[in-house]
């Protein structure tokens, strides 16, 4: 349910007509604005999305300049949605994040010839960057600043420019599973809009790398696994989500900061090369390094579950893993075999090249894949 009271009236004419000179200029960025719903509100001061929606303030959007700045306010907040913004920011301070991805989107559209709001983020220097490469730069500067007593120079953190502070959290939750699913329908639209404008011709060589890193991010799976931890772990009872241990009565689930068990599946069927095995393995070691679970299990699979390896705390040693498979491969088996473990998240090693369950596990899941497979289930890194 959208929690903003919602204006009948339409768009204005002058953003009815800033919408058609983005698709007819701007094909990429207009074929993304026709997929996305837009709502008019006065309950938010400028223009925001939780992406899912886009949502105008109409007196914000007539006070701007011109039609072409509504262009760039229209591509700003899509490419929010584009981006995946508003499902990346994990435990980061959310003002700070706002800005590292405005810094990010503006630079792009200023490459993109778009006109940029005159209160509109932007450095140079950002150019090129990811968002967490930005806010990293951003929050060492706002610390520097806290502890001298600088008030800042405008052009970082601790600017006086009134900032859009347009990401708001996602529509339905901010759940892993409802992160994974949004983000997937986000992608299936980025390839759309891409496919329509490589057909005319009209995407260029910036834009073509940049919908490949949408697609295919590269992500450090330390930081997508930081993120689940951050969103599922609690120090007291949580009632959000059901004890799957106890389905006939809702009794709470119970969180803490430590991690538990950390469950790892292994695709080990005869696709599988020993180099891939042996990139398993290093990532298993940097897991147990960075994150230091109380557990780690390993499950190893190729059409069947062919055996598990548990590791206590800190006991994990690559030389004593032995894997088992080498036939073909149904990875369906080893993701309804783990359920059994009630596990706060998997992590799945495979090629991708195996058939894959029709619904979301009822855990969070992290695909780590080592080709560009196609893979329909969970939050996917490729490595």
């Amino acid at each position: 349910m959208i929690p903003y009271t919602i204006s009948n009236e339409p768009l204005s004419a002058r953003t009815k007509q800033a919408r058609v000179k983005v698709l007819l200029r701007h094909v990429f960025f207009g074929s993304l604005l026709l997929s996305t719903p837009y709502h008019l509100t006065e309950d938010l001061p400028t223009a925001a999305t939780d992406m899912s929606n886009i949502y105008l303030n109409p007196g914000f959007m007539a006070g701007l300049a011109s039609v072409d700045v509504e262009m760039f306010v229209l591509a700003h907040e899509v490419m929010h949605i584009a981006m995946e913004h508003g499902l990346r920011r994990g435990s980061r301070n959310p003002q700070l994040w706002n800005q590292a991805c405005d810094y990010v989107i503006n630079a792009l559209l200023l490459d993109a010839d778009f006109t940029l709001w005159e209160h509109a983020l932007y450095d140079k220097r950002f150019a090129g960057m990811s968002a967490e490469q930005v806010y990293d730069i951003l929050f060492r500067e706002q610390k520097s600043q806290n502890k001298s007593g600088e008030k800042g120079d405008g052009s970082g953190a601790g600017s006086g420019k009134p900032t859009m502070d347009d990401l708001l959290d996602p529509a339905n939750g901010g759940s892993p599973e409802e992160v994974a699913r949004v983000g997937r329908e986000v992608r299936q639209r980025v390839a759309a809009a891409a496919n329509i404008a490589r057909m005319q011709g009209k995407l260029s060589g910036d834009l073509e790398r940049l919908v490949n890193d949408i697609l295919n991010p590269k992500v450090p799976w330390q930081d997508m696994l930081r993120d689940y931890v951050t969103r599922i772990s609690k120090d007291d009872e949580a009632w959000n989500r059901r004890n799957r241990r106890f389905s006939h009565i809702y009794l709470p689930a119970r969180y803490s900061e430590k991690m538990g068990e950390a469950i790892l599946i292994d695709d080990t069927s005869g696709s599988i090369s020993h180099d891939e095995l042996r990139q398993y393995n290093g990532e298993a070691k940097d897991i147990c390094d960075s994150m230091h679970p109380e557990r780690l299990r390993i499950v190893y699979c190729d059409s069947r579950v062919k055996g598990e390896q548990v590791f206590e705390e800190d006991e994990f040693d690559p030389a004593l893993v032995k894997p088992k498979g080498g036939g073909g491969t149904d990875m369906r088996v080893a993701l309804e075999h783990v359920e059994q473990y009630d596990p706060e998240f998997v992590i799945l090693f495979t090629d991708g090249f195996t058939p894959w369950p029709d619904v979301e596990p009822s855990y969070p899941l992290i695909v780590c894949c080592t080709t560009d497979a196609p893979v329909p289930v969970g939050s996917v890194v490729r490595i």
